[in-house]
């Protein structure tokens, strides 16, 4: 799979794009996509996080107060803003970030009014390349696009998913976060025979207790069932990233030769890896 697509008009990249879901909440969705954006901004590669979760988690996760948004996610979606308008630096040199806001709940109610609005996000993406924020500037070279989707099906997570080269599913090892997965693959049959026939997914082993016999088990049981289509790095349970969340920054940052670092900057490589195939 390439890493980057050439845009039919332009020798400009558009970014590889990855959003991160599950249709159970509590996987470790949020966390996986600030630390993945992190991880590549530390690699000194120009990164943008995209929050699509009203519960505004991983605006919250920055350091950033959802109520102090003016702009966000919304005002695109709802076409009043673009991408390039919207986005906002973090903490983080080369982190850039789309927050949420409560305005969300209005692109709920309307976002299925615009026209093809399947294809918004995947539009605005591209059109990232193309579109300076200062006109006497180039347009940001952002490598990398990491959505944070909500936990549940619906006109936000079809979208992002569209736009998405790869598409993360986060597991927990145990019973109701594997049930869902039926729903997750659903969803991938669908969008890949009507509108992404190129997108992968991979699943990711999240917050696992490796004290926990049962947990490594599932985790077993579930390797040999899904192979190939999972990463070889698993997410550990780590109380790091609990405080990390309480002082709203990246686990990088929080600890950065904690376990939950070291594992998240594995997981980055990993998808280099893959995305040079």
């Amino acid at each position: 799979m390439s890493g980057m697509i050439k845009t039919m008009n332009s020798q400009e990249l558009i970014p590889y794009v990855i959003a991160v879901f599950h249709h159970k909440g509590g996987v470790g969705k949020t966390t996986a996509a600030i630390n993945l954006g992190a991880c590549f901004a530390e690699l000194q590669q120009e990164t943008l996080i995209i929050d699509l979760d009203p519960s505004a988690n991983l605006t919250s996760g920055v350091g950033i107060r959802p109520a102090n948004v003016r702009h966000s996610i919304a005002d695109v979606l709802l076409g009043n803003e673009t991408l390039v308008n919207v986005s906002q630096p973090t903490e983080i040199p080369r982190l850039d970030i789309i927050p949420t806001s409560n305005d969300m709940q209005t692109v709920a109610k309307f976002f299925t009014l615009r026209n093809r609005y399947e294809e918004l996000l995947r539009k605005n993406i591209v059109a990232l390349v193309s579109t300076p924020k200062d006109p006497d500037q180039s347009p940001k070279a952002y490598k990398w696009v990491i959505m944070d989707c909500p936990p549940s099906v619906g006109p936000l997570v079809i979208t992002a998913i569209i736009a998405a080269n790869l598409l993360i599913i986060p597991i927990k090892c145990e019973y109701y976060s594997l049930q869902n997965l039926k729903i997750v693959f659903e969803i991938i049959n669908t969008v890949r025979h009507k509108y992404n026939p190129n997108l992968s997914f991979r699943l990711l082993i999240s917050i696992l207790d490796q004290r926990d016999n049962m947990q490594i088990r599932i985790m077993d049981e579930v390797r040999k069932f899904y192979g190939p289509a999972m990463f070889d790095t698993v997410i550990s349970y780590d109380n790091k990233l609990g405080y990390s969340q309480i002082y709203g920054k990246s686990v990088i940052e929080y600890e950065p030769k904690s376990l939950a670092t070291e594992q998240f900057r594995a997981l980055a490589q990993e998808i280099l890896n893959f995305n040079q195939r």
